[in-house]
C-alpha cells in the first residue's frame, strides 16, 4: 500500500471527515499548517483523526487560514510518501513545498475546494502557472474552478473532477420529515410551529450579503414567517437594516455544532443563501441533505454546479434584493405536492456529493492516475 501524504491548512470539519473515509483505503498521512485560526469558532474545528495520521506543522507565521511552516520539507523528509497532494497550493508553506517538489523533480497534485476565474496581477498569474504546470494531476470541483486552472496554464490530460462535500451518506434525511417530528425539533429549539421559516447561515462576514436576506425578507412582508440566521452575534450593518426598514421577525443565533444546525436545517421551511463570492459554499449540500428548498446567489458555486446536476434550486444575482424578495414570497405559497417533488429530486442529486463519494473518487483518481497508468481518465 502506498503512503499518500495531503498537505492543507486546518483541521476543517469536513476535510478531517473526508481524511478518515480515505484513510480506510490507503496509508494515509495530512500536514496541517495550524491547529486553530482566530477567525473561526473553536467549536467548529475537529480532532477526530480516525484512520489517517496527523501532522501539525509550526507556523512562524500566519494569516487567518493559511501559514509559512519552515519544518514542512523536513517533515515530508520523514515520512517520505510516495504520492503528494498539495491543497493549500498558493500559501506560503504550499509554495515552498512546491517549488522543492520540483527542483527535485518529486511528482505532486494539487487539489482545490474551489475558484473563481478572475484576473490576478502578472506576478501572481505567473506563479500559478508555475504551479499548476508541473502538477502530475489537478483535482478541481466545478466548471468555474476548472476555467480558472485553464487560464493559468493547466492542461486538460492534468485535471481531474470531484464532488466537494460536507456530508457523510448517514446525514441525509431519508423519509418524510413528518409535522409531528417537525414540530417537535421546532419546540426544542424555540420556534414557532406554526410560522413559515427561513433560515440562512454562515460566517457574520461582508462577503456572505446578509443584508440582501435581511432586505429581501423584509420586502416580501410574509405574514406569519420567520427569519433565523445562524452565524454568530449581529453586526452594526445587520442591525442597521432592521432598524431602517422596520423589520419584524428576525432572530440570530450564535454558531452551533453540525448536528445542531442540521435540527435548524429539519426544522427549516426554506434555506436563503445571498453569498457575493463563495468558491463552493458547503452550506448548500448541508441544506439538500436535509430536504430543504434552497433559494441561492448564482455566485455560490456549489449551487451552480448541483443545478447543473439536476438539482432543483433558484438561482439569483447575489444584490437583487427583489428578485430574492419575489422567489421568498413563491416558496412561501408553495404546495406541499410541489415541495415534496423537489425536495425528492434534491435528495437524488445530494447522494453523489457526499464524504462517501468523495472519497471513492479520489480513489479513482489513485487507481487511475498512480496505479492503473493504462486505464483511461474520466473527466
Amino acid at each position: 500500500m502506498k503512503r499518500v501524504a495531503f498537505y492543507t491548512n486546518l483541521p476543517s470539519p469536513y476535510r478531517v471527515d473526508f481524511f478518515n473515509e480515505l484513510g480506510k483505503n490507503c496509508e494515509l498521512f495530512v500536514f496541517f499548517e495550524m491547529s486553530r485560526a482566530s477567525n473561526r469558532d473553536e467549536k467548529w474545528f475537529s480532532d477526530h483523526c480516525k484512520n489517517f495520521t496527523p501532522i501539525f506543522l509550526n507556523p512562524v507565521f500566519h494569516s487567518a487560514e493559511s501559514a509559512f511552516c519552515p519544518d514542512a520539507i523536513a517533515q515530508y523528509k520523514k515520512v517520505s510518501p510516495e504520492i503528494n497532494v498539495v491543497c493549500s497550493a498558493l500559501s506560503p508553506t504550499g509554495i515552498r513545498l512546491i517549488d522543492y517538489f520540483i527542483r527535485h523533480n518529486i511528482e505532486y497534485s494539487i487539489e482545490g475546494d474551489g475558484a473563481f476565474d478572475r484576473p490576478c496581477s502578472w506576478l501572481k498569474g505567473k506563479i500559478k502557472q508555475r504551479l499548476f504546470g508541473h502538477a502530475k494531476s489537478l483535482l478541481y470541483t466545478s466548471e468555474e474552478h476548472k476555467k480558472y486552472l485553464l487560464r493559468f496554464g493547466a492542461r486538460e490530460e492534468q485535471l481531474f473532477k470531484y464532488p466537494f462535500s460536507s456530508v457523510c451518506d448517514a446525514d441525509i434525511e431519508l423519509g418524510e420529515i413528518g409535522p409531528l417530528k417537525k414540530g417537535s425539533i421546532r419546540k426544542s429549539l424555540g420556534i414557532d410551529s406554526d410560522r413559515f421559516l427561513f433560515l440562512s447561515a454562515g460566517r457574520y462576514l461582508g462577503l456572505k450579503n446578509f443584508e440582501s436576506v435581511i432586505d429581501a425578507y423584509g420586502t416580501a412582508k410574509i405574514p406569519n414567517s420567520e427569519l433565523i440566521i445562524v452565524g454568530g452575534e449581529p453586526t452594526k450593518e445587520y442591525l442597521n437594516v432592521i432598524q431602517e426598514k422596520k423589520i419584524k421577525g428576525v432572530r440570530f443565533v450564535p454558531f452551533v455544532p453540525k448536528q445542531e444546525f442540521y435540527d435548524y436545517l429539519k426544522a427549516a421551511d426554506c434555506f436563503v443563501f445571498a453569498s457575493l463570492g463563495d468558491i463552493w459554499g458547503l452550506v448548500i449540500n448541508e441544506a439538500l441533505a436535509n430536504g430543504v428548498p434552497v433559494i441561492s446567489s448564482k455566485t455560490t458555486l456549489s449551487a451552480v454546479e448541483l443545478v447543473a446536476n439536476g438539482a432543483d434550486i433558484s438561482l439569483f444575482d447575489g444584490l437583487d434584493v427583489r428578485t430574492l424578495a419575489d422567489f421568498m414570497i413563491r416558496y412561501s405559497r408553495m404546495d406541499s405536492t410541489r415541495l415534496e417533488k423537489m425536495r425528492d429530486q434534491n435528495l437524488r442529486v445530494i447522494k453523489g456529493f457526499t464524504i462517501e463519494a468523495m472519497a471513492n473518487r479520489h480513489l479513482e483518481w489513485l487507481d487511475t492516475t498512480y496505479f492503473s497508468s493504462t486505464k483511461s481518465r474520466q473527466k
